[in-house]
Order: C-alpha cells, then structure tokens, then sequence
C-alpha cells in the first residue's frame, strides 16, 4: 500500500511564526526555519496556546489528521553547511546572517551561530528529490507555491 501524500508547508524566514499558524490551522503541517531565538520561543508559545505539540523527535511521522510542525534554527542560504553568525540588532523581531567577525567585535546586538542549508539540500536528505546525473532534480509530487 503506497503511503498517504501529506502536504507539508516549509516556512523559510518563519519569524514569530504567522504563516507557520496559518497552514496549521487550515491543516497543514510545516516545516518552519527561524535563525533568531526569541522568534522561536514566540512561535513554540504561540504553538503551545494553540495546542500543538511539536514531534517528540524526527523519527515521529508527520501523519495526516492533526498537523505538525518541525522547528529548525538554520539559515537557509544559498551554501549548506556553513557557520554564520547570527546578529540580532536593537530590535528584537530582526535577525541578520553574516560571516563571523573577530572577537570583541563591538557593533552592538546580541550574537549566535547558526548552521546554513540549501533547500535542495534539505529535500535530498528528507527523501524528497533525487538528483540526476545532470545535475537538476527530480519528483512530479512537488508543488510550490510562493508566499511574501
């Protein structure tokens, strides 16, 4: 029996998580990235006022029925698995990638790091594309659909 195909929404930039709530509630589930820790705190509170729960760990399915979402502190970029930091200026709703200063660097902010992953990368690792001796990829299922 061929496994059900279950819509996943991947909210790249996710912030303090407004689409991220939206695919849920229209029951979706999500896949959101947010390099800026206070936003992740925000939206796992705001998960939790709604009362979804986040998977106990990957190897928990996302099943059709009650959506879930997956929290990834990554920068998606356009290099996988680089070490950027991550500079969150005076506003604490922003968050910037940038490569990593020297020690004592004093522009202000708060600093993390943060690990990069391209989307290509992150569909191959999840099974998702299967890359062509060409280079380009492939799978008939994907749809995309663009949200600014």
């Amino acid at each position: 029996t061929p496994k059900p195909t279950i819509p996943i929404v991947l909210d790249v930039g996710a912030n303090i998580g407004y689409y991220t709530l939206l695919s849920m509630a229209l029951g979706y589930n999500v896949l959101s990235f947010e390099i800026n820790p206070p936003n992740l705190l925000r939206l796992c509170e705001s998960l939790d006022l709604n009362r979804w729960t986040l998977p106990e760990n990957d190897a928990n399915e996302m099943k059709p029925g009650r959506p879930m979402t997956r929290l990834y502190q990554m920068g998606v970029s356009d290099t996988d698995g680089q070490t950027l930091e991550v500079w969150v200026p005076k506003n604490p709703g922003q968050a910037f990638m940038k490569e990593q200063t020297t020690v004592g660097d004093q522009s202000g902010g708060n600093h993390d790091h943060v690990q990069t992953v391209t989307l290509d990368s992150f569909a191959i690792d999840h099974g998702w594309l299967i890359q062509r001796n060409s280079g380009t990829f492939a799978n008939p299922n994907i749809k995309v659909r663009i949200l600014k």
